[in-house]
């Protein structure tokens, strides 16, 4: 029996989109904030695979529901909904000390200052600066720890072992410090 190339190159492709595609897309979207032109982006990238798929171009004047009717899938802003609904039964279905369940009637205490918001730390080059100061007189700090440290063990070493070669046991040891540039042993 001979097959229809276009009808079964768009199975083929209707499949893909449904076990690739949609799923990338929709990945994590029980939590999103869908904003009006979100959906119309997200709307914008199905339609785009849907209208290629059915054989259509932007200019032949198909709607997206006669493209959806026609191929028969569900608008992927419909299947965000869904997801959305089920993941808030699920969470409903929790016990009261979960922390999803908590988050979901969470409000916050207080209220907002009038204004512009604060700077955070790092939005001006001059804290940046400061910042790395003192992350670098701290990294000083744990490097002359860490010979104190070693000084401590060779004198507490000959104490104990007189006749043990030390300069081998001291190279030995100092392999295993943090090195300074990137903290790996």
């Amino acid at each position: 029996m001979f097959l229809d190339r276009k009808k079964t190159l768009k199975k083929t492709r209707i499949k893909f989109y449904n076990t690739l595609a949609l799923p990338v897309l929709l990945y994590g979207s029980e939590t999103w904030t869908i904003k009006a032109r979100n959906a119309r982006r997200i709307t914008a990238a199905e339609m785009k695979y849907m209208r290629r798929t059915a054989g259509y171009s932007w200019t032949d004047y198909k709607t997206n529901a006669q493209i959806a009717k026609e191929l028969k899938i569900t608008p992927i802003l419909d299947k965000l909904l869904e997801y959305k609904r089920n993941w808030i039964q699920h969470v409903n279905r929790m016990p009261r000390n979960r922390l999803p369940r908590v988050m979901k009637h969470y409000s916050p205490n207080g209220r907002r200052n009038h204004g512009r918001p604060l700077k955070r730390l790092l939005d001006t080059g001059q804290q940046v600066a400061q910042l790395h100061d003192r992350y670098m007189m701290m990294m000083m700090m744990m490097m002359i720890i860490n010979a104190i440290l070693l000084m401590h063990y060779v004198l507490v070493l000959r104490v104990l072992f007189p006749s043990l070669d030390i300069f081998i046991f001291v190279c030995n040891l100092q392999s295993f410090h943090a090195c300074s540039k990137c903290g790996n042993i």
